[in-house]
């Protein structure tokens, strides 16, 4: 087996099991604009304490919903960055696995 050929197959899995790098910009995108509209509308129904001045209602309720926001972004960023290194490592086990098999099978025939 040359090395065209162990290419090819880590390059079928990889595609198989990971996003592209424009695919994966986009899903990072809509975790963090997805995440911010939660924080939003959760405070936007939230009630306010009594003793907050009724000017003061929008800018706490936009401020507290923008951290909110950020904080589930990135927690959300995590777990995606954590997916994303899993279905790398399965790749590579499976490309591993299937570069082993092949080569064992071109030794069985000679």
């Amino acid at each position: 087996m040359t090395d065209p050929e162990f290419d090819k197959i880590i390059e079928e899995k990889t595609r198989k099991y990971i996003p592209s790098p424009s695919t994966q910009l986009f899903h990072g995108g809509v975790i963090v604009l997805v995440s911010l509209v939660i924080g939003l509308l959760y405070f936007q129904f939230e009630p306010m304490p009594p003793d907050v001045k009724p000017e003061d209602v929008g800018f706490l309720r936009q401020g507290f919903g923008v951290w909110l926001g950020a904080f589930i972004a990135a927690g959300g960023m995590l777990i995606y960055v954590a997916w994303t290194l899993w279905r790398g490592y399965k790749a590579k086990q499976e490309a591993n696995a299937e570069i082993l098999t092949t080569a064992l099978r071109q030794l069985k025939k000679k």
